[in-house]
């Protein structure tokens, strides 16, 4: 039987990010790489945080541009044109994240907390 070439295709990607190791430095005792991993991680936490935020205020701009009324509502393309840049070259994480921010995509997050336990073991090292 001869294989029939498809017409269409779909392509997918999977992207899993490690954030281990953004814990405060003064608690666990980091150095040298670590403590740089550890920095460079919490930057790219901090940028992931504007980017969310900036975004945020651009869709609560294009929703007050809309308006309840018809008297109310402006053009969406000024209001656009009029939105505040995202971020997302800032650091590594937010630039591996745009497609699934700018719609190309769906994000899925896992977060692991810490028991009480281990906090308490590592409040006492202090």
């Amino acid at each position: 039987m001869p294989v029939q070439e498809p017409s269409s295709y779909i392509t997918s990607r999977l992207t899993l990010i490690d954030l281990a190791g953004s814990e405060r430095s003064k608690n666990t005792h980091t150095s040298g790489e670590r403590l740089k991993e550890a920095g460079n991680i919490n930057k790219s936490l901090m940028v992931l945080g504007q980017c969310i935020e900036v975004m945020r205020a651009n869709q609560k701009r294009v929703a007050q541009s809309l308006g309840p009324s018809e008297s109310q509502r402006s053009d969406t393309r000024d209001v656009k044109k009029s939105l505040a840049v995202v971020p997302f070259r800032h650091s590594k994480l937010t630039e591996i994240l745009m497609d699934y921010f700018t719609g190309e995509g769906r994000v899925v997050s896992t977060l692991r907390v810490a028991s009480l336990q281990s906090m308490r073991l590592t409040s006492r090292r202090q």
